[in-house]
């Protein structure tokens, strides 16, 4: 209830005017709050895929170095007898301090192919118990890669801004084919094949378009 500023006295809060001297009652106090909020700033971020280093395989089965007799066959020029060593990048961008590499993941194999090039493993390597055994190695460490990598993401705060980021999907060239029961030639082929152009130098990256992230900057 307020109170009369001419006659002390208190009356009901409905009333405009004081009913014991007739005074009009006292307007609130107005309180101005100034809120300012600071802009959210965001690091962007696109993972990459890096040319780290080259092996030769010429250790049994896999000297694939075509023969005399391989080339008469038709396996001349198919480029089986290197793999490449890669990691995965992830470059960010951070809106005060510029550009940097934010993570990057541990070291996995594949094939350097070049887009729309036909190639396929010698048929000789059909139902190979030690080259199955190889390429079991090989995807059981490319789950790994991927597994540490999407764990860093996330405990990161690492968010994704395209599809197949924002679900988490394991890149087509980490995917892996060895609980297939007796996988073709083929499918192994295809998910050990990484598109770039040939040769290329250690240091080569390719971005994965599809792998976006957003993070609040700190």
């Amino acid at each position: 209830m307020p109170l009369c500023q001419g006659c002390g006295a208190s009356y009901d809060d409905n009333y405009k005017f004081c009913p014991h001297c007739g005074r009009a009652k006292p307007e609130p106090q107005a309180i101005n709050l100034n809120v300012q909020v600071a802009p959210v700033g965001y690091e962007e971020a696109v993972l990459k895929i890096e040319v780290v280093g080259t092996s030769e395989l010429t250790e049994p089965p896999f000297d694939w170095r075509p023969g005399g007799m391989t080339k008469l066959m038709g396996e001349a020029g198919r480029n089986w007898t290197h793999i490449i060593k890669f990691r995965l990048l992830l470059d960010s961008f951070h809106p005060q301090t510029g550009q940097y590499v934010a993570y990057q993941s541990t070291e996995f194999s594949g094939y350097v192919v070049q887009l729309g090039t036909e190639l396929e493993f010698p048929r000789r390597f059909d139902h190979n118990k030690l080259f199955r055994s190889w390429a079991e190695a090989l995807f059981s460490k490319r789950r790994r890669v991927w597994d540490s990598t999407n764990s860093f993401l996330i405990q990161e705060g690492w968010t994704g801004l395209s599809d197949k980021a924002i679900k988490r999907e394991v890149p087509y060239l980490l995917r892996d084919v060895s609980g297939f029961p007796e996988p073709d030639l083929w499918i192994i082929s295809g998910r050990l094949e990484v598109w770039m152009p040939p040769n290329p130098l250690v240091g080569t990256t390719k971005e994965l378009e599809d792998y976006r992230y957003r993070r609040v900057a700190s």
